[in-house]
């Protein structure tokens, strides 16, 4: 059994960009797979491709480290509106989540000053937290005492 530890910090100047501690741990870890050996990239090639279907290529907009392992052979996903966008977005993560974080290679996700984080990064950790598919993956929040931002906390009930 080998667990991944993936790390990510919300920063204050990067509160305007969604997702930011969240893309720096996953491309990370991409870029981490994408130096193993052929066997490891090709396991983890196969499982995303399967779990995550059609709606790869917006993971791989979001994550480029991601387009390391599986190619650009992936199509664009129709033109769809913004919720439906959304919804897509949060099943293919969801999905790349599960394909990743595996009985044999479970999954530690460390985040790191949570207060800075915007709020879609608390959504999609709310989706995530309550996905019954995300059994594999501990997630590990952290924020610091003295800084007064409360926005997490709608998150966390």
């Amino acid at each position: 059994m080998v667990f991944f530890f993936l790390s990510g910090k919300f920063d204050q100047l990067q509160h305007a960009e969604p997702l930011s501690a969240i893309k720096t741990a996953f491309n990370q870890y991409f870029f981490n797979i994408s130096k193993s050996d052929d066997e490891r990239i090709n396991t983890t090639r196969s499982s995303i491709l399967e779990t995550a279907g059609d709606c790869i290529r917006v993971l791989t907009a979001c994550f480029p480290g991601l387009e390391k392992i599986i190619g650009s052979h992936c199509t664009n996903p129709t033109k769809v509106g913004p919720k439906e966008t959304q919804h897509r977005f949060e099943y293919a993560f969801r999905s790349m989540v599960k394909a990743i974080a595996t009985p044999s290679n479970p999954v530690v996700l460390f985040l790191d000053d949570l207060h800075w984080a915007d709020a879609y990064s608390l959504h999609l950790l709310t989706v995530l937290a309550t996905d019954a598919y995300s059994l594999h993956l501990l997630t590990v929040l952290a924020t610091d005492r003295e800084i007064k931002n409360f926005l997490f906390i709608g998150c966390l009930r």
